[in-house]
């Protein structure tokens, strides 16, 4: 009967060890961006919108295994008026950076939106069927802070909103 039982566990510790092996080949390896990281943490955001500065408050963290960076903007006033959730990630396969704009103007104003990196810059273009919304985060090494410059283009008129993230 030992022998029988011995022979049992080997083969459950075996199967196990294959199974786990498998499991971590199947892993997708997180995504690593040295520019994005120094989005990571919290942040005072402070928008300019058609000559009104409202303040709002960042946090910014990887999330979903590392695969997309988090940036959870929330206005400071109370009760808030604004708040957004933004995930930033890569797509390989087209070497390019994706986002996913989410705020409290609802799921009709929700959009998907493309770049490539340039420098110290990214250029992320949002579109949909009333135009274009470019919105460019560059990061300033010398003062360590961010400006986020939003340009809409719409078919009835064009706007500027340009955030500065400290």
């Amino acid at each position: 009967m030992k022998p029988i039982l011995l022979s049992l566990a080997l083969l459950l510790a075996s199967i196990a060890a294959a199974l786990r092996a498998d499991e971590k080949a199947n892993n997708r390896a997180a995504f690593q961006d040295e520019f994005l990281d120094k989005l990571v943490g919290h942040w005072n955001l402070t928008r300019k919108v058609r000559g009104t500065t409202e303040e709002n408050k960042v946090e910014a963290e990887w999330v979903l295994e590392h695969q997309f960076l988090r940036l959870h903007m929330k206005d400071v006033a109370s009760p808030p008026k604004y708040e957004a959730e933004v995930y930033i990630g890569f797509d390989k396969a087209r070497n390019r950076y994706v986002a996913h704009w989410m705020d409290t103007f609802g799921g009709g104003f929700s959009s998907m939106g493309f770049g490539v990196r340039d420098g110290n810059s990214l250029p992320l273009t949002f579109e949909d069927a009333d135009g274009t919304v470019r919105n460019t985060f560059t990061y300033d090494p010398a003062t360590q802070s961010w400006t986020s410059l939003i340009v809409q283009k719409t078919k009835a008129a064009t706007g500027r909103h340009s955030p500065k993230i400290a």
